[in-house]
């Protein structure tokens, strides 16, 4: 998953917090969910301080600083509100400890018709195809979770069936 780096991110270093845009990346195999309430707690003490700093500051009295702290609350809020979806039943609470394990995992796999695709498998929510991204929970994220290199992988969907062949797994 790409995500945008905080203008904080050094404050953040700073005391202990990891920086938000290296938490997500990639969702790793073990503690997803650890990382993303992480994430959420960094941006939370982040609106906490940019509310503080526009008080103190006097911010909000010109209006030229004002559109600039609505901008950065906005995105800072947006921001949190994709992770907390992440963290819904519909993203990483409803996956199997097997599909979990196969989160950020890249498999590049060879087609029925001889091209060869990777994708990365992601949480339901996190889904881009466009991306590389496809969920542990669609017919082809079902088929490779659990697969290693030079296995087999068959893939159901609605309209039909075929195999895949793993080239590798990252």
């Amino acid at each position: 998953m790409v995500t945008e780096r905080t203008d904080r991110a050094d404050d953040n270093a700073a005391s202990g917090d990891a920086d938000p845009a290296a938490s997500t990346q990639g969702l790793g195999r073990a503690g997803s969910r650890e990382e993303l309430e992480r994430e959420i707690r960094l941006i939370q003490k982040q609106l906490e301080q940019l509310g503080r700093e526009a008080i103190e500051q006097g911010t909000l009295r010109e209006p030229a600083e004002q559109g600039q702290y609505f901008v950065e609350r906005a995105r800072l809020e947006e921001r949190l509100e994709s992770l907390r979806r992440e963290l819904s039943p519909a993203g990483l609470e409803e996956l199997s400890e097997e599909e979990r394990a196969a989160l950020g995992r890249r498999y590049t796999i060879r087609l029925p018709d001889g091209s060869v695709e990777t994708w990365e498998l992601t949480a339901p929510g996190q889904a881009n195809p466009r991306a590389g991204r496809i969920s542990v929970q669609s017919p082809l994220g079902r088929a490779l979770v659990g697969k290693s290199r030079g296995e087999v992988a068959e893939v159901r969907t609605p309209g039909e069936t075929y195999t895949v062949e793993i080239i590798d797994v990252t």
